[in-house]
């Protein structure tokens, strides 16, 4: 099946859209480069597994039209899938300085460091903010300490160890709150621009046994009254270069972001994937969640306007998943293997 595999305005895309100087112009570029794009697609996909026909079946049962959920990001199989970078060992991060007031407080004590070298200890202290590297930011941090502290002190440089090791847990544990809390105010919907990937169908439609839902472009703008195509469906990016990113969460730390900033970082977030995804050639939809979202909330009807049949799909699934998609004016394809190559080939179903 012919599909048009360039990409490669997707780095453009999140640099106009998502960049450090990102503002209203790029942003307007970049959305208008992202629908043009979208056009030219034409269809999405949506690999699904047996439960999903399941549900379609159940559903059909109660006189409910096909539905999509959105998943939270814990659900997801790919353990850096929306992750954060931690950010810590970077100079700028506030984790130095967090550790090197705690070291501060510890060692300015008249039963620590004598009075007359407090100024000494301070400026010493400060300048371990100057080093670059996080190893030698380490042992600059513990050779201050051990420069102070009496050489029968052991305990007290275990002390002075033990608030470094509690400054950074901290730091860890409000890098984790963070990230939970922003994952679990978005809800996500994967998509392919391609319908015949063996790996998909192996992954996610159970070894070729389920389905996959074709989705005309068209039928996104449809969903709400928001825009879903400006500020909903998105290109994933590909790429094991992790900087732009953590540049990103940098600036959250520095900086009180707006609202839509945020929005922004946790978005870039949720569409960037390692390079070893990328055959996947997947876009996402990402809506913002209300706080105490039920189950409910998250399902959205979204009709589909073919099905494909997976090459080892059962006898029966195949009956009901057809009656119903014949229900709702859907094209139907079966999936077989080619004789003379690893592909696989879309028969349309009268």
């Amino acid at each position: 099946m012919s599909q048009n595999t360039d990409r490669t305005w997707i780095d453009n895309y999140f640099s106009l859209k998502f960049g450090l100087d990102a503002n209203e112009d790029t942003q307007k570029k970049a959305d208008d480069l992202k629908s043009q794009e979208f056009k030219n697609i034409g269809h999405l996909y949506r690999y699904r597994n047996l439960k999903e026909i399941e549900r379609l079946t159940e559903n059909d049962k109660n006189g409910i039209s096909p539905l999509i959920y959105l998943s939270q990001p814990f659900d997801f199989n790919d353990p850096f899938d929306t992750w954060i970078p931690v950010i810590i060992k970077r100079k700028e991060h506030p984790t130095r300085k967090y550790c090197v007031s705690k070291l501060q407080e510890f060692l300015i004590q008249p039963n620590i460091t004598a009075i007359s070298q407090w100024e000494e200890c301070l400026n010493d202290c400060i300048d371990t903010l100057n080093i670059e590297d996080w190893a030698e930011w380490i042992q600059s941090y513990l050779d201050v300490e051990n420069k102070y502290l009496p050489l029968d002190t052991d305990i007290m440089r275990k002390k002075g160890i033990i608030n470094l090791v509690n400054g950074m847990s901290k730091i860890m544990q409000l890098h984790q709150e963070f990230c939970h809390n922003a994952q679990k105010s978005y809800g996500i919907v994967c998509f392919s621009e391609i319908p015949d990937s063996i790996l998909m169908w192996s992954h996610y439609s159970e070894n070729h046994k389920g389905i996959c839902f074709e989705y005309d472009i068209n039928a996104f703008s449809k969903m709400s009254h928001l825009d879903i195509v400006k500020d909903g469906l998105f290109p994933v990016r590909y790429q094991n270069d992790l900087s732009d990113l953590a540049d990103l969460h940098m600036k959250y730390f520095n900086e009180e972001l707006t609202k839509k900033q945020e929005s922004s970082m946790v978005i870039k977030t949720s569409i960037s994937k390692a390079l070893v995804w990328s055959y996947e050639r997947e876009w996402r939809l990402i809506i913002h969640l209300t706080d105490n979202v039920l189950n409910d909330d998250r399902l959205k009807s979204l009709i589909p306007c073919g099905v494909y049949l997976g090459a080892k799909i059962s006898p029966n699934d195949e009956k009901v998943v057809t009656e119903i998609a014949l229900k709702y004016n859907m094209r139907i394809f079966k999936m077989r293997m080619a004789d003379e190559k690893y592909e696989l080939i879309a028969d349309r179903i009268p």
